[in-house]
């Protein structure tokens, strides 16, 4: 055999050893179990006003499966110094409805709690909510 047949066979030698020695049929088990040491803070945060009303508010986010309890709280400020409502909240009272005070802009934030895990960061929504009266009809009719 000429050297260089040699050296082609012994790399291919070499080369089909490792693929061999590459397969294995231990299959690792699917986790579909996510262990968290802290809350998923909550998502898709929205506010909505009751047009009937004027000044009932619904808040909502999405409820996670690891989250006990919620806490809400409504600010009258946008730097959210100035604190309305402060509220615990489980997660069947989610959606939650408020009577805030009319003609006024409010801003929320969320964070979600459980016992055994960290506090979630808190999620803060990027809209405001303004709240208005509602007008009585200004065109009465006299009988």
């Amino acid at each position: 055999m000429k050297p260089l047949h040699k050296i082609l066979a012994a790399f291919t030698a070499i080369l089909t050893l490792l693929s061999l020695s590459g397969c294995t049929n231990d299959l690792k088990e699917e986790n579909t179990v996510l262990n968290l040491s802290r809350c998923l803070q909550p998502m898709n945060l929205s506010s909505r006003v009751n047009s009937a009303y004027g000044n009932r508010v619904t808040f909502s986010w999405d409820v996670t499966k690891d989250a006990e309890n919620y806490i809400l709280i409504v600010y009258s400020d946008k730097a959210m110094t100035q604190e309305v409502l402060s509220k615990s909240l489980t997660p069947d009272q989610v959606p939650f409805v408020v009577d805030l005070d009319p003609d006024q802009t409010y801003y929320f934030k969320v964070q979600a709690q459980a016992s055994g895990k960290s506090d979630s960061k808190w999620a803060e929504s990027e809209k405001s909510v303004k709240t208005y009266a509602v007008k009585d009809n200004l065109f009465l009719t006299f009988s």
